[in-house]
């Protein structure tokens, strides 16, 4: 887990400390009895199972209430170390009570950003909370996804990266009921950007890809709109409004379910998880993961990307079902590009170790040999005063 001092007082607002989160996987937790029930004024309730027969189970609510219900009706509950995850697709039981129950414990505890596969989901807080400073800037920089808390700082810093990258435009689509906090993401995702470019290195303007910010407050007719997301590479952001007196810390339980519904927050869970969403050209693969095996592509001869590619996934210890190769790209399942630059990051260091450790060793022979030959020097000079010492006085 990352260092989350550099994050300052933002800390507790993006990620629960190590303690907490371990203190969470040590709750008893009976994945068979713990379900989520339907509750007219909750949405979903907490519930034990306490008999089960013919399609109907009986529970047991945790404020008490005995019900029999539909089995069908029943949703399973996730255990308790999932509670203050930070991408809903990692879910173990994918739900709408599961998701508004992480969403809303997330929410009782500030943290308004969730991923949810390629989305980001936040929720207006209705309060000013210190996320937005310029160390958390600063702590977002270079960082990928998976290594910071969710943040629409992070969806624009891999944004930039992929267009540098890639260079591939990029846009990202913030959308959302009136008073969700488009208008006020859009401005954070402007303030990155400026930020950013004060903390760069000042130098001339190169003309490349550009970034356009993508809202529903754009003007703009539907096809141009396709238009222009069909020529860039999207990123998503799903505004919600937690209730409609906007008061700071209370969820609407239906509310906030039914943007869920309308973002298609749970149907792109699913998506994401059972589909291929992340792409890379065969050549670009074949450049940039070649040094995950160099000797998995032949040097003698000349081999197209797409067999290059093939060969090298293929001598990779990973999950084979995890992508898929197309006409032009290979396709991955969410998270293993991720672990393939985790890879690659690691291939890196222990090359640059090694690197590092022939040069200093390199330098510290020829500091040994400096030393040797100082050392020669000093006992020849030894031997020579001793010898004139020893004849000085000779009287001849």
């Amino acid at each position: 887990m990352m260092d989350m001092t550099e994050f300052g007082e933002a800390a507790p607002f993006l990620r629960k400390s190590e303690k907490e989160l371990m203190m969470l996987q040590t709750v008893a937790f009976d994945g068979k009895k713990k379900c989520w029930v339907p509750d007219d004024k909750k949405a979903y309730v907490e519930a034990e199972i306490t008999e089960s027969s013919g399609g109907k189970v009986t529970v047991e609510t945790t404020d008490g209430r005995t019900m029999t219900i539909k089995e069908d009706d029943v949703q399973s509950m996730n255990p308790p170390k999932f509670d203050m995850i930070e991408d809903m697709a990692m879910l173990t039981h994918l739900n709408e009570a599961s998701v508004l129950y992480l969403n809303r414990k997330r929410y009782s505890n500030w943290m308004i950003y969730t991923y949810s596969g390629l989305f980001c989901v936040t929720i207006n807080p209705y309060k000013w909370l210190p996320v937005y400073k310029s160390e958390v800037v600063a702590a977002y920089k270079g960082k990928r996804r998976s290594e910071a808390p969710p943040h629409i700082f992070s969806i624009a810093d891999n944004a930039y990266h992929d267009m540098l990258r890639n260079r591939e435009n990029q846009s990202m689509l913030i959308t959302g009921e009136s008073g969700a906090g488009k208008t006020v993401n859009t401005k954070r995702v402007i303030q990155y950007f400026a930020t950013v470019a004060a903390l760069g290195e000042p130098g001339k303007k190169k003309k490349g890809a550009s970034f356009q910010t993508v809202s529903s407050l754009h003007k703009e007719n539907l096809n141009k709109l396709m238009t222009n997301l069909r020529s860039t590479a999207p990123h998503f952001v799903r505004c919600i409004i937690p209730n409609e007196s906007k008061t700071p810390g209370e969820m609407d339980a239906f509310l906030v379910l039914h943007q869920l519904r309308c973002n298609g927050v749970l149907e792109g869970i699913r998506i994401c998880r059972k589909g291929f969403p992340n792409r890379v050209l065969y050549a670009d693969f074949k450049q940039r993961y070649r040094i995950l095996n160099p000797g998995a592509i032949p040097e003698d001869k000349f081999v197209d990307s797409r067999k290059a590619a093939e060969k090298l996934l293929a001598s990779l210890d990973i999950d084979h079902n995890q992508y898929r190769f197309g006409h032009t790209k290979v396709f991955f399942k969410a998270g293993l590009l991720g672990h393939l630059e985790e890879m690659r990051d690691e291939r890196l260091a222990k090359i640059l170790t090694m690197i590092q450790a022939r040069a200093r060793g390199r330098l510290m022979r020829i500091e040994f040999q400096k030393i040797v030959e100082r050392r020669d020097a000093l006992l020849v000079i030894q031997w020579n005063i001793r010898a004139f010492m020893a004849v000085k006085n000779w009287p001849w």
